[in-house]
């Protein structure tokens, strides 16, 4: 999904640098659309949404960093910090926030982000993609770095998940396993 928005958007355009770092952001930092976009076209509440001031610096020489959610599904308005780890990849989430930033002056009291789903979900359907709403990101998000080998504990704890509810989520699922399992090199005794 990000590699076809990678590929059809203008990343210079400060609509199309907002779509993008959503939508990166959404996945690896394996967030809710729900968590950063305002349901609110005309006004948004600061209480509820991500706003500029809540993108904290980063705090290890890659540009990870944290952003602050201020309601979640779990946690709801107490809120929770989430962590915006670097990947090496075109769908960088770090490398689309310092592109949306320097193309998007957004003061520390506005949303982050202010566009999303009209864009990709037409881009999306160029490719017979179905429309994301919502969840959709969180999910692909937990998949693609259990893929990568990251410990399914430690991909619960940076998704906010709670309890094992990402378990019935898992995408790929004859995949998975094969990570930890498949090809051991025995020890010996």
């Amino acid at each position: 999904m990000l590699l076809f928005l990678t590929n059809h958007l203008n990343l210079t355009s400060p609509f199309d640098a907002c779509c993008f770092t959503a939508a990166c952001l959404a996945m690896w930092a394996q967030m809710s659309l729900g968590e950063i976009l305002s349901p609110w076209e005309k006004s948004f509440r600061p209480a509820s949404i991500v706003c500029r001031a809540r993108l904290l610096p980063p705090f290890n020489l890659n540009g990870s960093c944290k952003c602050h959610l201020p309601f979640t599904k779990v946690a709801k308005s107490c809120g929770e910090d989430v962590i915006i780890f670097r990947q090496c990849r075109s769908s960088d989430p770090i490398t689309a926030v310092e592109n949306h930033l320097f193309f998007n002056a957004i003061p520390p009291n506005l949303p982050l982000f202010s566009f999303f789903s009209p864009c990709c979900n037409s881009i999306w359907s160029l490719a017979g993609i179905p429309s994301a709403t919502g969840h959709p990101f969180h999910i692909s998000g937990t998949t693609e770095l259990l893929l990568a080998g990251v410990p399914p504990d430690v991909v619960k704890a940076v998704g906010q998940w709670s309890l094992d509810t990402f378990l019935c989520y898992w995408h790929s699922l004859e995949l998975l396993p094969l990570i930890y399992s498949e090809n051991l090199i025995p020890h010996s005794h």
